[in-house]
């Protein structure tokens, strides 16, 4: 409880000053909330607790959210055993079944494993803390600055979350087809990353970039099955609203994704990658491989957890709860630009740079004003980089391009598949207040 607290508020420590700035004191606070995690816990031993203890939670808010007998089977085989065995079979081919084996019978390991978990709780508790006031601002505020037919708050019905979860996991698998058709182009973009980073010939094989597809895939759509069900949790044991400023706050965040990243994930990514204990609770994962497919999660298994169940300080309550909006603007949209090994210099990106060359940028793909002042790759690459890549050039063309890829996957889904925002029933099946 101790460490709970003091992390709690330690973590304001480093969120306040990197907002004012002040890198001198948020560097001293990091270093006082990294002394609360646990060092020396074997990766492999972190990464096989992580996704069994998460596999564990997403049985318990399944299970609680009360779907349809037939929706939690269909959550078993097409999501849950995919996500434990698949990433267990990744472990097994990346470091070894002895390995993968012996890590798994250590008692020492694994409370020193519960005991970081529950330090990373008062990370969680900010995150929460932030979203809960912007909510109740929310609600208050409303009334006031909308006009009276905008002020109104919607509950969606679980058998459309139920048809919604189902589309998510298909949606993942179809976009897996396109990786897999293109994965010759995926690690040809692994080179040029190496390449623009000055590493010639370092390359990455068709097998191991297919291993690396196949565990991205199986893990991609875990947020679904965890965000979802809290949020069904929450609409029938607490009364749980999307209120129409919650909608706007949402999309005004999501338009300007890279610029408002900063004052949440950016603080938050930058934590766990030099917190290393906290990096192989929450992201590491999302780093466990050389490359990145648009099909990944975009963290780690129990990050969004730590982040309050998103990298954004609003989309949780006013984004994720319509369905089908994380799934075509966030995961149809920026995720596939940010996380695509593109096959040419000129489509380089400071957020695909920072998986293939390990780039010390932790703000997507436009420098914060720490990553300007402090990263190594910026000093050393940024001259290079912008006479190759508009993307470098132009900070705004990441938002842009975003736009247009989500613009063209909305199109996708709502003509070709026939599912999506257009497709919802925004009359009788919702419950209008």
């Amino acid at each position: 409880m101790v460490s709970f607290v003091s992390t709690y508020l330690l973590t304001w420590k480093v969120y306040l000053s990197s907002w004012r700035a002040d890198w001198k004191a948020q560097q001293k606070a990091i270093a006082q909330l990294g002394s609360h995690f646990q060092n020396g816990i074997p990766l492999v031993s972190n990464l096989l607790w992580n996704v069994i203890m998460f596999t564990v939670l997403q049985v318990l808010v399944i299970r609680m959210a009360g779907f349809s007998a037939e929706m939690e089977r269909f959550c078993w085989y097409a999501v849950l055993l995919p996500c434990l065995v698949g990433s267990v079979f990744y472990y097994c081919y990346k470091y070894g079944v002895k390995q993968v084996v012996t890590s798994l019978f250590s008692f020492t390991t694994f409370l020193q494993w519960t005991q970081n978990w529950l330090a990373m709780q008062g990370l969680a508790l900010v995150c929460l803390t932030q979203t809960a006031f912007f909510y109740f601002a929310g609600i208050v505020m409303q009334p006031y600055i909308l006009p009276p037919a905008w002020n109104v708050s919607v509950q969606f019905p679980k058998d459309l979350y139920e048809e919604y979860l189902r589309d998510t996991v298909y949606c993942f698998a179809a976009l897996f087809g396109v990786c897999l058709v293109t994965l010759p182009l995926s690690a040809r973009g692994y080179a040029v990353a190496m390449e623009a980073a000055g590493r010639q010939n370092v390359t990455i094989s068709y097998t191991e970039t297919l291993m690396e597809l196949v565990y991205q895939t199986v893990q991609g759509d875990s947020l679904f099955f965890t965000v979802i069900p809290i949020l069904v949790i929450l609409q029938d044991y607490f009364g749980f609203r999307v209120y129409t400023i919650h909608i706007i706050f949402a999309v005004v965040e999501t338009a300007l994704v890279n610029y408002v990243v900063r004052y949440k994930f950016g603080i938050t990514h930058q934590l766990m990658h030099e917190i290393q204990p906290l990096y192989a609770m929450a992201h590491m994962e999302h780093h466990v491989c050389k490359g990145v497919h648009p099909t990944t999660l975009a963290a780690g298994l129990w990050e969004f957890w730590v982040n309050g169940q998103s990298i954004f300080m609003t989309t949780q309550v006013g984004l994720a709860p319509i369905p089908y909006a994380l799934l075509q603007f966030i995961y149809m949209g920026a995720n596939v630009v940010v996380h695509t090994m593109w096959p040419h210099p000129s489509l380089l990106q400071w957020h695909t740079l920072h998986h293939t060359i390990a780039a010390d940028v932790y703000n997507v793909n436009i420098p914060s004003t720490y990553d300007k002042e402090h990263s190594q790759a910026v000093a050393k690459l940024q001259q290079k980089l912008q006479h190759v890549s508009p993307f470098i050039r132009y900070e705004p063309l990441s938002d842009l391009a975003a736009v247009a890829v989500m613009g063209l996957s909305c199109a996708i889904l709502h003509v070709g598949l026939g599912i999506g925002l257009g497709h919802v029933d925004w009359t009788e099946r919702m419950d209008w207040q």
